[in-house]
């Protein structure tokens, strides 16, 4: 099978306190060297703060977007490379809330639509699509790989950790709909409390 190169695409709105964690995790454990952000903003105290702490660079500019749908506008796309990783920020104005989340899957095929038009999409990339609080991991990483890599389908159960700079220190996080599977007197064993990924080499997720 094609070597494939692994991709991380993650999204937020305003604030993420697991930005740095992600990028230093799916750096180390995965060797993502692309990074993908659709990061919504409410009001410019927001977009300032955004660029300031996540992109770092004044001196890079972006390349605006002539595209905007009822939850996005003014979307600019950021393309910056440090440390020997690229990181792509598409930056939108959105509401401050959405009702449901059927509206905010239209932001994500939008974006999705603007990788492939702008032509981020490679065929030998795979993309591992997660919350910025979701983080992949095995105490085997390198059987897991093999597996993943020798099936070309691989599914992956995990339960969300909660952000270390160290991989090391990666702790679980009971999510309450863990909790709520429990005490419906699902053994804790069953795959119903369970989160899980599933990875498609043969196409991207």
């Amino acid at each position: 099978m094609e070597e494939k190169n692994y991709n991380a695409i993650t999204y937020f709105k305003n604030y993420s306190p697991t930005f740095f964690s992600f990028l230093n995790f799916y750096t180390e454990i995965w060797n993502c060297k692309q990074f993908f952000f659709l990061i919504g903003y409410t009001d410019k105290t927001n977009y300032d703060y955004i660029k300031n702490t996540y992109i770092e660079n004044d001196s890079v500019r972006s390349m605006r977007v002539n595209y905007k749908n009822k939850y996005m506008e003014n979307i600019e796309i950021y393309n910056i490379h440090k440390n020997n990783r690229n990181c792509i920020f598409i930056l939108y104005e959105t509401v401050p809330f959405f009702n449901s989340p059927t509206e905010f899957n239209v932001v994500k095929i939008a974006f999705y639509k603007l990788l492939i038009k702008l032509q981020y999409m490679k065929k030998t990339d795979f993309f591992i699509t997660v919350d910025d609080d979701e983080f992949l991991y095995s105490s085997n990483m390198k059987y897991l790989k093999e597996q993943i890599k020798s099936s070309g389908k691989y599914t992956f159960h995990f339960i969300e950790s909660y952000q270390s700079d160290k991989v090391e220190k990666l702790k679980f996080c009971l999510q309450p709909w863990y909790y709520n599977a429990y005490h419906g007197k699902k053994t804790p064993y069953a795959y119903h409390p369970c989160k899980t990924y599933l990875f498609d080499l043969n196409k991207n997720k």
